[in-house]
């Protein structure tokens, strides 16, 4: 990153992020809730508390550090820098995300730290409930979600 982009990058809470910032150069904090890999393409969706935003990097454009954004696990924190902008006309709404049209164009990505262990299950399996024979059920049962209740508290259902 030059120096005269580091002089214009402001660091942005994710629960700040307006339209105000699209086009600028930002950097965000957050903890990686999903990853979609596709090829030269990577989408990390950002979460930080119950606010979530898209995040796209481009094989080409960071050569150097796209190789570790394929490797990053779900609730590894990480520190982003890029530029936010508005979603293609192409492309109607992010309907994952808390933040619905824009996404942040990676430019470079620091890790601050790795989950110790791997996941005792994922938080969106825990936030899915599922019908079968007319009962709702969640796809993580009762004593592996109160064994891991540390965990489990961070699902937005819980958060509800």
């Amino acid at each position: 990153m030059s120096t005269e982009l580091q002089a214009i990058t402001q660091y942005v809470k994710l629960s700040d992020i307006n339209d105000s910032h699209i086009g600028k150069y930002i950097m965000i904090c957050g903890r990686v809730d999903n990853m979609r890999k596709n090829g030269s393409i990577c989408f990390v969706i950002l979460r930080d508390r119950c606010y979530t935003l898209q995040s796209v990097g481009f094989r080409k454009e960071i050569k150097d550090t796209f190789y570790s954004l394929l490797n990053l696990k779900n609730e590894t924190y990480i520190h982003l820098s890029g530029s936010l902008t508005k979603l293609p006309s192409n492309i109607a709404q992010i309907e994952s995300c808390y933040y619905k049209n824009f996404e942040l164009k990676i430019d470079s990505i620091h890790i601050i730290s790795k989950p110790v262990e791997d996941l005792p299950f994922s938080l969106a399996d825990a936030n899915c409930i599922c019908t079968e024979d007319n009962q709702q059920r969640s796809k993580v049962l009762l004593p592996t979600r109160l064994d891991h209740r540390y965990f489990e508290l961070r699902t937005p259902l819980n958060n509800a």
